[in-house]
């Protein structure tokens, strides 16, 4: 059996910086996003991010907003 550790605050904000790349929108808050996935495991991250970039296409906008991403993760925030 494989222990994987969950990722801290600073690889959750690297990973989704670079997983998001050019559809993450420049007002988007890493610190935000980091602590609403910061029960997520890497795998559940990647997801979350590519499923708010679907998202963000089939929405036909340009940049992943700080809700998709929550919304993605499984999470409701509150603008």
């Amino acid at each position: 059996m494989l222990h994987y550790h969950l990722p801290e605050k600073a690889e959750i904000e690297r990973l989704i910086e670079n997983r998001l790349g050019a559809f993450r929108s420049k007002k988007m808050q890493l610190e935000t996003s980091a602590k609403i996935a910061e029960s997520l495991s890497h795998a559940e991250i990647a997801q979350a991010c590519d499923d708010a970039i679907k998202e963000t296409i089939l929405a036909d906008r340009k940049t992943v907003t700080d809700a998709a991403q929550a919304n993605a993760s499984g999470e409701t925030i509150r603008l």
